[in-house]
């Protein structure tokens, strides 16, 4: 269950950053460090909306985690580190195509 739950929000955040990039692709091309990423993203509504939602993306999962997990902690970082490879994983599958042309 934790598993399709990040598939799911990665997918959502796959698809606000696919937005991103079509909005600004110049920015994501010239980048040449991780901070001029960051920067391509941050310079539209959509780019922000992806970041902030990594972020809260990270907090419900843990959360869910602890709530669905009732057994002991290794049991519950387990669950999480799960949920989040596969958010990670359909959201980086969503953007594969964007990777491979660049």
């Amino acid at each position: 269950m934790l598993g399709i739950a990040g598939g799911l929000l990665g997918g959502i955040a796959g698809v606000l950053q696919h937005v991103s990039i079509q909005k600004n692709p110049d920015g994501f091309l010239s980048a040449a460090s991780l901070m001029g990423v960051r920067r391509g993203l941050s310079s539209n509504r959509w780019g922000r909306t992806y970041i902030a939602s990594v972020y809260v993306s990270k907090i419900a999962l843990a959360v869910l985690a602890i709530i669905m997990i009732k057994a002991p902690l290794y049991r519950i970082l387990l669950g999480y580190i799960a949920a989040y490879v596969s958010f990670m994983l359909i959201r980086d599958v969503l953007l594969a195509r964007h990777v491979c042309a660049s």
